[in-house]
């Protein structure tokens, strides 16, 4: 996977984590950032190449779409990704806490479209926010837990591996309503 265009939408502590361990494997990888704050549009210490406050400027560009935001917004965001023209075969992820209504909101809007969707939950622990906290260990030996859908080809979590793979983190799989069953036990 060379050259790559990477787009995360929200540079807090996990958008930011997660752009810096993707560099730091993939130095040719451009890494582009989305934040309503211009105090995280934090381009000065290397966490994207070029940010926006617009989140549909770098959409169309991009060969795979994080969504690090707020629940909500992650289901806004992928209705708006949903109307957009972007790359064939764009990957779209998020980080949020929660997956089944990520994972049935990305079935509902994105069905029909050229895209793999996968939802995704980084599990790293810190009390710290915000880009200020961006850290490139956050993931090391944390568990990175994908939760396919319908839209996850056989390549999908395989190509999301590489992609993250300067995270240092531990890769699994499960299903997102267990997910949030056993998150919610936790």
């Amino acid at each position: 996977m060379e050259n790559k265009v990477i787009y995360i939408a929200g540079l807090g502590l996990i958008g930011g984590s997660l752009a810096l361990g993707i560099r730091r494997d993939h130095p040719d990888y451009k890494i582009l950032g989305y934040n309503r704050s211009d105090k995280s549009r934090n381009v000065e210490r290397g966490i994207v190449d070029e940010a926006t406050a617009d989140f549909k400027e770098f959409a169309p560009l991009a060969d795979v779409i994080v969504l690090a935001v707020p629940i909500k917004q992650t289901i806004e965001f992928i209705k708006v990704l949903a109307d957009m023209d972007l790359k064939d075969n764009v990957i779209i992820t998020d980080a949020g806490s929660t997956k089944r209504e990520i994972v049935e909101a990305g079935e509902k809007y994105l069905a029909g479209q050229s895209v793999r969707f996968v939802a995704t939950r980084p599990n790293p622990g810190s009390h710290k926010s915000g880009a200020i906290a961006a850290e490139v260990n956050l993931f090391e030996n944390a568990y990175y837990i994908f939760t396919p859908s319908r839209l996850t080809d056989a390549s999908t979590i395989a190509d999301m591996k590489v992609i993250l793979s300067g995270l240092h983190a531990r890769y699994i799989e499960i299903d997102a309503a267990e997910h949030d069953r056993v998150t919610s036990q936790i």
